[in-house]
Formats: structure tokens, C-alpha cells, sequence
């Protein structure tokens, strides 16, 4: 872990998970957040796992801004196996979803981008079409973050140019990369891999002047970001994100 009196507060603005810093202004153009809900019970959900890890490392390398978030829902852990990174409160914001895009049911693999689009994870065409037609629209509400560490836990202050009426503002813990040998279930025998996954998820309302400070869980201590990002909760519609990157633990 990197001791809190050297680590400091961190840059802000950074477009892509683990990226260089970057200084955005409002006249930057717009972003995708894709959020991946997956699960290691799922004998369908390993490709689409590996598209998501596709899209974040070619953002990286084009230096666009786009977020990846790897939520591993519970549903499929009375199958046999029990997914390390899953989480009952995961399953609540797919059902949410479900409820704001009038779906019938959840299911995974199945991937969104921006609150809005939604389709099956492992659709290369289908993300394509949604993070492009994304990323040309700007972003309504601008984000302004500093990162503050300790060995299990990170302090976020942020401040935002002033969002949409009754809009919230969600802020994930995301782990750069974990792994897993499966013993049981749809995967056993498979070693899977996972990039960006959602290690602590929180949610809060914004309020005039819209700034702040939140601690989020920070397990392993290993290299990941802190995304944050304000949605609008009866259309679904994201209006703004940024993320920041943290070191691994030494």
C-alpha cells in the first residue's frame, strides 16, 4: 500500500480508467460509461468479459473518454459456484434498470451505455454503435474529483458544475484486473479474468453546492479507479463522468 502522506491527492479528470491525467473543460466532447453486468456462473458471460476488456484497453490506448464497469451480479451463485466479486446490492441496480428501461426480466451478460442503451454483453456490433453514438454527445455536468488513500479505504471529494433537477451521483471503487479458477458451475475448469470490476458501489443524492466527500471500501489495496458519475433516475440517461486512478498497493 502506498503510505497516505505520499500519495497525496490525486489528478483529476482522467478519461479512461488508468490513464495519464487529463484537464477536461466544458468544451470537451461527450463520454460513454459502459457498465458489463456479468457473473462467473454464467457460461455465456467469459465473452463478453472479454470485450469489455477490449473496450477499456482501446480507450486507453486512443486516449478516449470512455468508462468501464464490471458489476458481477448474485443470481447465478445457487448454481454451484460462488462468484468472489458478486453483490446482492449489483443485482438491485440491474433490477432498477430493468424497471427505468421497462424491460421484462435481467440477465446477463448484458451491457449498458450511458442508462440508456442495452443490449446483450457480448455484442461487438452493439457496443460499437452505442459507445460511438455516445461519445459525440458532451456531457451536461462536469466533475471534478480528488482521491485520497489509506491501506482499505479511499476519500472522494468531488464538485460539479450544477446537474439536472433530482439528479444522483454514483461513485464505484473499480479493481483493474482480478481473476478465477472456477471448481464448479457453468465455468469450472476455466480460469476467467476481469477487468475494472465494482469493488464497492455508493450512491447519493446531489444538493446545492453540489460538492462533497465519500469513502468508499477499498479491498486487495490493488491498482483500479474511482469513476464517478451523475444519472438522471427516471430516464436512466447518464450526463456526466470522470474517473481517477489509484497505484497498486507495494
Amino acid at each position: 500500500m502506498i503510505p497516505t502522506k505520499h500519495l497525496g491527492w490525486l489528478g483529476l479528470f482522467l478519461f479512461s480508467a488508468g490513464c495519464t491525467p487529463n484537464v477536461a473543460s466544458a468544451a470537451d466532447p461527450g463520454f460513454a460509461l459502459v457498465e458489463l453486468f456479468t457473473s462467473e456462473g454464467c457460461s455465456s458471460c467469459p465473452p463478453a468479459d472479454q470485450l469489455l476488456s477490449k473496450i477499456a484497453s482501446d480507450a486507453k490506448k486512443e486516449n478516449r473518454p470512455i468508462y468501464t464497469l464490471s458489476f458481477h451480479v448474485d443470481y447465478w451463485n445457487r448454481l454451484g459456484w460462488t462468484d468472489p466479486y458478486s453483490a446482492a446490492k449489483f443485482t438491485r441496480r440491474q433490477q432498477d434498470y430493468a424497471q427505468t428501461l421497462r424491460l421484462s426480466g435481467i440477465y446477463t451478460p448484458q451491457m449498458i451505455v450511458n442508462g440508456t442503451a442495452e443490449f446483450v454483453g457480448s455484442s461487438r456490433a452493439n457496443a460499437t454503435k452505442a459507445i460511438e453514438a455516445a461519445i459525440v454527445r458532451k456531457a451536461s455536468t462536469m466533475i471534478d474529483l480528488k482521491a485520497k488513500a489509506s491501506p482499505d479505504e479511499i476519500v472522494v471529494e468531488y464538485k460539479l458544475s450544477e446537474p439536472a433537477p433530482e439528479a444522483v451521483l454514483h461513485f464505484a471503487w473499480t479493481e483493474a484486473e482480478v481473476s478465477s479458477n472456477p471448481d464448479r458451475g457453468e465455468n469450472g475448469g476455466q480460469k476467467l479474468r476481469h477487468v475494472n470490476v465494482v469493488r464497492d458501489f455508493k450512491t447519493i443524492e446531489l444538493k446545492a453546492p453540489f460538492s462533497g466527500s465519500i469513502t468508499l471500501q477499498r479491498p486487495d489495496n490493488g491498482l483500479g479507479s474511482v469513476i464517478a458519475y451523475v444519472q438522471e433516475p427516471r430516464s436512466g440517461k447518464i450526463i456526466g463522468a470522470n474517473a481517477i486512478a489509484l497505484a497498486a498497493a507495494k
